[in-house]
């Protein structure tokens, strides 16, 4: 297959300037042949074998690719975390929190080409230098501004994994509690991230197909009263306590502004990214208005 893929590679900008460049390729080739416990594969890889990796290409190369180039105004920073370089980190949790944000800058480029393929014109993205994640024109002519969050599987969820793989005691399942308490952190930390945004503020958690699994019924009433939203604080892992209490540290009256914070913002999104790289609704609402 990866004869196939450097064959892709060969005709694709996006993959031969961007996701696997000249300086990692190499590497990258080398890397493929490893297997460990942690089951970690190639992404881009994965999607040649199964037949959907253009899901991923023809995004990226309508939004930065510009007459056979990256375009000049994509940020360096933006061009390395787009590297498939995760595949390269010896330690398996180092790994997964790289794939992670591999992944997420993925998913926010394909919710944007989404947004587009809605009726949407794009005015800026955070792949072009902007301030925020994407801001654009809905089909009714409206100016919307969008701070995505995604949401992967938990490093705790992928230590117990392993351990198991291992045949070790230890790490734990991330239980519903802790779940609903990140998910509302992170519509918060993209409501933060909106303030005084010009135009329609829009915090947007992309769910990968493991995190749908385990939020599906979750993310509406009884467990979340987008409303009045408040945080559990059970804290079933280390993982949790150490962000509520960051979290905290940062914000010291995160409680009371929990609630406000939301209602301030004129929709949140709910969108699921699947496996194969699709994007779907799951919810679209207004914090502060019944549910």
């Amino acid at each position: 297959m990866l004869g196939g893929l450097a064959r892709r590679r060969a005709a694709s900008p996006a993959l031969r300037l961007i996701l696997l460049p000249d300086g990692l390729w190499s590497q990258y080739r080398g890397s493929c042949a490893r297997f460990d416990e942690s089951l970690h594969h190639s992404i881009l890889l994965l999607a040649h074998e199964r037949g959907y990796l253009d899901r991923i290409l023809r995004p990226l190369e309508r939004l930065l690719i510009s007459g056979g180039a990256v375009r000049d105004e994509v940020p360096n920073q933006y061009r390395q975390d787009l590297r498939e370089s995760w595949v390269l980190e010896d330690d398996p949790l180092e790994r997964h929190h790289a794939a992670r944000t591999f992944a997420g800058r993925i998913a926010e480029l394909l919710l944007a080409a989404w947004i587009e393929g809605d009726g949407a014109t794009l005015l800026a993205l955070e792949a072009w230098g902007g301030r925020h994640d994407i801001e654009f024109a809905d089909a009714a002519g409206h100016h919307c501004v969008c701070e995505a969050k995604y949401v992967g599987q938990e490093d705790e969820e992928f230590q117990g994994f392993l351990n198991l793989r291992r045949g070790e005691s230890g790490g734990r399942w991330v239980g519903m509690y802790d779940a609903l308490d990140f998910a509302l952190i992170r519509v918060f930390e993209a409501a933060l991230q909106l303030e005084g945004a010009a135009g329609r503020r829009i915090p947007c958690l992309v769910l990968s197909a493991a995190a749908e699994q385990l939020y599906r019924g979750m993310l509406e009433a009884p467990w979340i009263d987008w409303r009045v939203p408040q945080l559990y604080r059970e804290c079933q892992t280390s993982g949790m306590e150490a962000l509520l209490a960051r979290m905290d540290h940062e914000y010291p009256s995160l409680d009371e502004e929990l609630g406000p914070r939301l209602s301030a913002m004129d929709e949140v999104w709910i969108v699921g990214l699947s496996s194969d790289f699709v994007c779907r609704w799951i919810r679209r609402l207004r914090p502060g208005a019944p549910v």
